[in-house]
């Protein structure tokens, strides 16, 4: 709980430090060593009835209780990213302009966030597509997908928008429909079908190919992967993944393919930390380092040559939402994760697109199950 309160508290202001002042990574961290020990956490609360802080070479002036809070949090974590990244901070973004959204689809292209289908107050599965255009901080209405869809996984690469499958209607009915969207002209074409219906999969663009991994088909989750060359317009199985998920994650990174997260049962309690590359040249996936934590229906992203994975459910021991607040982030050149401190409003059914280095985290739901938000936030790290 005092990991919480901590993590909550970071966001509201952050400890002045004088000029000329030695500017460590992680708060309290005075020797700069990546770590937060015992006696820093002392000093840093001693410090709250001081007029100044001495850190390392330098000195924190008026050091506040943020400053002693996010000490703390940083101390719990047990490898803080702020040691090898720089601290990260969020920022709140005008919300959803169409209202509370999700289980959605969310891609970028040319400083554009899309946010695609997903779930309404009012219905199971809308069409609707909206776009924030992240210079001028503004929302609008875009072409609608050409059908109702939920749990629809979307991509892009610099030019286009796609999804891949998805749900229909209240039933949950997995579909095989694939969609790509023409930001120039707003318009939607189909491309050719998926070989097999499927929802809550993961889509990724790499090179000239459309990947779609896992997925559900009514309660049984697949571990299927197909291809789709979007030259020949021809679709191939590939190597399927070690484990059979469904609401999964899908980045691209220096052209490999990297899937995290996902659950193995319906309820999401069964759920996955696995994070798996695909090697084209032997067709076959390579297990990396697990995730800290597993979940699904989380929403992930890569920036500074980090794989970020945010929220998702079902976190039993956080009641009443039971969903996940935990930011880790994978070092794909050490194989390494890092933590970071929890998120201002823990969401799961959402997406990230990475515009500029800032990830951009539209919609989602603030409570396991249905609990949709139009909550709009970005994660920055300098």
């Amino acid at each position: 709980m005092l990991f919480l309160v901590a993590a909550s508290m970071l966001f509201v202001v952050v400890a002045r430090l004088a000029a000329g002042a030695q500017t460590v990574a992680c708060p309290g961290d005075c020797d700069g060593n990546g770590r937060i020990d015992a006696t820093e956490v002392t000093r840093s609360a001693a410090a709250i009835f001081q007029r100044e802080l001495a850190c390392g070479t330098g000195t924190v002036r008026e050091p506040s209780a943020a400053h002693v809070t996010s000490t703390i949090a940083y101390a719990a974590l047990e490898r803080p990213l702020c040691a090898i990244k720089g601290r990260s901070h969020w920022q709140p973004l005008p919300p959803l302009a169409g209202g509370p959204r999700q289980e959605v689809g969310v891609a970028a292209v040319g400083g554009i966030v899309y946010v695609i289908g997903g779930i309404t107050s009012r219905a199971v599965g809308v069409a609707t597509v909206e776009a924030y255009d992240t210079v001028r901080g503004e929302w609008r209405v875009v072409a609608p997908l050409p059908r109702p869809l939920h749990h629809v996984p979307a991509t892009a690469d610099d030019e286009f928008v796609y999804t891949a499958g998805g749900y229909a209607g209240a039933s949950f009915t997995p579909v095989d429909s694939v969609f790509r969207y023409h930001p120039r002209t707003d318009a939607w074409e189909p491309l050719p079908a998926l070989p097999t219906a499927v929802g809550a999969a993961a889509a990724a663009v790499r090179g000239r190919r459309l990947h779609v991994v896992g997925g559900g088909r009514g309660l049984v989750s697949s571990s299927q992967h197909f291809v789709l060359d979007l030259d020949s317009s021809r679709w191939q199985p590939l190597a399927p993944l070690p484990e059979a998920i469904n609401h999964l994650a899908a980045v691209v990174w220096n052209d490999g393919l990297y899937v995290v997260g996902g659950r193995r049962d319906p309820s999401g309690l069964v759920n996955s930390a696995g994070l798996y590359r695909y090697d084209t040249s032997s067709d076959r996936w390579e297990a990396l380092t697990p995730m800290p934590t597993a979940r699904s229906g989380h929403a992930a992203a890569v920036t500074n040559a980090l794989l970020v994975v945010f929220g998702g459910e079902v976190d039993q021991a956080r009641f009443p939402s039971f969903v996940y607040p935990h930011v880790e982030a994978y070092d794909f050149q050490s194989d390494t994760w890092y933590s970071d401190p929890g998120m201002p409003l823990p969401r799961h059914g959402f997406g990230a697109a990475t515009v500029d280095g800032t990830v951009y985290l539209p919609g989602g739901a603030s409570r396991a199950g249905f609990g949709e938000t139009s909550w709009h936030d970005r994660w920055v790290l300098p």
